[in-house]
């Protein structure tokens, strides 16, 4: 095989990855599209992969409190606030509904009938201004309204632990990420050496045309290689802004 007839069966095998990668661009930017509340369509870029700046190092001490802005961990809390305020409703509701005060401010009939009783019992004949308590179902409703405060915060419990299991997750995951595109980078520059070295003693005869083939291969396959590290190192970037709820700096006050 000649020199150029080898190099057209290169381009050949690159050109048949493009209608693959081209499909996936494609649908990636109609996810992004439907994401942000558009119509299908292309999306505009300002720079290719291997220019966009890479985040090397995050800062240190970031502070647990924006797990708060997650999505789950806001329901998981609403959650248990409004368990706890139901408690507070269903524990009021144990209070007898009766009017305390009479005509010109003094204590009611109902509440001095009340107190005379020792709540052993309720007259019968009472203007109240709500139903009188009905223990037994009252207190069921308390019960319950506890059982599920309980559940709300077992929730709210799961939900935080998985957030910093999934923090967890992100960071180890962009670490390897940034040392296996550091490693990658290294390869792809000694791939790119071997191939200079092999080009030179072929020139000077040394080796045959078929070293040099090896040494283009190899090359080519490191920076596909090198490419989908950085491609991957850019994901998890995206992955622990997920994890963090919208990424390390923390959201301004308003107002």
């Amino acid at each position: 095989m000649s020199p150029r007839e080898s190099r057209k069966g290169r381009r050949a095998q690159a050109e048949q990855q493009l209608p693959r990668l081209r499909n996936n661009q494609l649908v990636f930017e109609n996810q992004l599209r439907r994401l942000l509340g558009e119509a299908p369509d292309a999306v505009e870029t300002t720079a290719q992969l291997q220019d966009m700046p890479l985040t090397e190092d995050l800062p240190a001490g970031l502070p647990s409190d924006l797990l708060e802005r997650r999505p789950d961990v806001r329901v998981a809390e609403l959650g248990l606030v409004a368990a706890n305020a139901e408690v507070g409703v269903a524990t009021a509701d144990l209070l007898p509904r009766i009017s305390l005060t009479g005509g010109f401010g003094q204590e009611s009939a109902e509440l001095s009938d009340l107190l005379d009783s020792d709540g052993s019992r309720w007259i019968a004949d009472l203007t109240v201004t709500q139903p009188v308590l009905n223990a037994g179902a009252r207190r069921a409703a308390v019960s319950a309204a506890w059982e599920r405060r309980e559940q709300a915060e077992l929730a709210y419990i799961d939900t935080v632990l998985r957030s910093l299991e999934d923090v967890s997750n992100s960071l180890s995951t962009f670490t390897r990420a940034r040392e296996l595109a550091a490693s990658t980078a290294r390869l792809r520059d000694a791939a790119q050496e071997y191939l200079s070295l092999a080009t030179k003693r072929y020139s000077n005869g040394v080796i045959g045309y078929i070293d040099v083939l090896v040494a283009q291969r190899q090359y080519f396959d490191a920076e596909l290689a090198l490419i989908d590290a950085v491609r991957d190192r850019h994901l998890t970037v995206a992955l622990l802004y997920r994890s963090l709820g919208g990424g390390w700096e923390p959201e301004d006050d308003e107002g």
